[in-house]
């Protein structure tokens, strides 16, 4: 009885479909932020899974868009960056041309170590390859500084309302 209980298992372990963790594509990480696309996605599903390590902490915000000689081609269905700990998902933008489709975040502090970036979606023609690609960048200097400036500004309203 206990060799028939054996093979059943063996059987049953075999037949049980083995999930495979993602591979994840490294990125560089230059002075200006990190850079990634998909190019020539086949019709139907894709994910795409990257990696990149930040040494330090930043302030990085993010955008990704699709590009396709057909016009409604590629389908993003969600971008999520996460580190384990925290998790930032990017947001469709309405700003993108005919054809095309613009998600972002907003900038983020992300803390130091290993970060992995997902993307999935769907080409949804065979006749055309579509494409997608993506930066996640430092704020240009002009923005920080007109966030500095701004919060100079409340603070020196709060002072005044103090007096």
């Amino acid at each position: 009885m206990f060799f028939k209980s054996a093979i059943v298992s063996l059987v049953l372990a075999a037949a049980t479909p083995v999930m495979a963790a993602p591979v994840y594509t490294p990125l560089v990480v230059t002075a200006s932020g990190v850079e990634f696309s998909l190019s020539n996605l086949p019709k139907g599903a894709f994910t795409g899974n990257f990696s990149f390590t930040l040494n330090k902490a930043e302030t990085l915000h993010g955008n990704l868009k699709t590009y396709s000689k057909v016009a409604d081609d590629v389908a993003i269905g969600s971008a999520v960056l996460s580190n384990g700990t925290q998790t930032i998902d990017f947001s469709k933008m309405n700003d993108a041309a005919a054809g095309t489709e613009h998600w972002a975040f907003k900038p983020t502090y992300l803390s130091a170590g290993t970060w992995y970036l997902t993307v999935t979606g769907v080409d949804q023609s065979k006749k055309a390859f579509g494409n997608l690609d993506g930066t996640l960048q430092v704020p240009e200097p002009a923005s920080v500084a007109l966030s500095l400036a701004a919060l100079g500004a409340m603070a020196l309203v709060r002072r005044r309302k103090q007096r």
